[in-house]
């Protein structure tokens, strides 16, 4: 189970205080900027790296993101 996965030459991951904002970074971890916060998608479990995108499963499901985790959408 992930919860900081590589994606596109940044570092993405859930936040360990607040499980529904996701974070990157683009120093190797040094500082972390908020990128998505919002309750939609619940609270994320874990991240996947799936090349294009990456894949969340969260408590409501799982999730795709195409743009390093801005917005998520439901799959199917």
């Amino acid at each position: 189970m992930s919860q900081l996965i590589t994606h596109n030459g940044e570092l993405v991951r859930i936040n360990p205080e607040q499980r529904n904002r996701i974070e990157v970074s683009k120093d190797g971890g040094r500082i972390w900027r908020l990128r998505y916060q919002a309750s939609v998608c619940g609270d994320f479990i874990e991240l996947n790296d799936a090349g294009t995108e990456i894949i969340a499963t969260t408590t409501k499901g799982i999730y795709a993101s195409k743009n390093g985790g801005m917005v998520w959408l439901k799959r199917k």
